[in-house]
């Protein structure tokens, strides 16, 4: 073999020599390119149910909020009444709060006809009872008439209730309305 052939032959080897380091190299590029695209799937996965479990304590915090808005909320049952007819019309309305306390309780009527006035006004504890007495200014109480429950929450919040009275069935119903905050 002549010099020229080693030469030749040794400059072969190392070719394929680089070329196997070349393969090689590209085999562990496309490994790790894999391994990095796992641990990037695997990381977007990990954010989404993050994510996830974020929006849900969110959203269980949020319920929790409203839980304790609604329970610090006062909730009238309306007993027992009487109505005497007269000169004025008037009826009394037991209650009892079975809600959560309230003070700073206000009663308002949106017929300017009716006068009303109740017990129990300063602080109403839960449980509490009192009674309503409505009394028109005129020969008859306008049928039906709203009138309104306004408290100040345990937890500090403003609420008013809202009801409608029908004289004719005063003893028997009276009927929230709605509430608001």
């Amino acid at each position: 073999m002549t010099p020229a052939d080693k030469i030749a032959l040794i400059a072969a080897i190392a070719a394929g020599i680089s070329a196997a380091i070349a393969i090689a190299a590209l085999f562990i590029a496309w490994c790790a390119r894999n391994d990095s695209k796992r641990s990037a799937d695997a990381a977007q996965h990990a954010n989404e149910l993050m994510a996830k479990q974020l929006e849900l304590a969110s959203a269980e915090h949020s319920r929790g909020i409203q839980k304790e808005i609604s329970e610090s909320r006062p909730l009238f049952v309306w007993r027992g009444g009487s109505g005497t007819q007269g000169i004025f019309l008037e009826y009394t309305r037991e209650f009892q709060n079975v809600g959560s306390e309230i003070r700073d309780v206000e009663i308002e009527s949106e017929s300017n006809n009716v006068s009303l006035t109740m017990t129990s006004t300063t602080f109403l504890p839960q449980n509490g009872q009192g009674v309503v007495t409505f009394k028109s200014k005129s020969s008859q109480i306008l049928v039906p008439f709203i009138f309104s429950i306004t408290g100040t929450t345990k937890l500090g919040d403003r609420c008013k209730e809202l009801f409608q009275a029908i004289p004719e069935r005063m003893e028997k119903k009276i009927s929230p309305l709605t509430e608001s905050r």
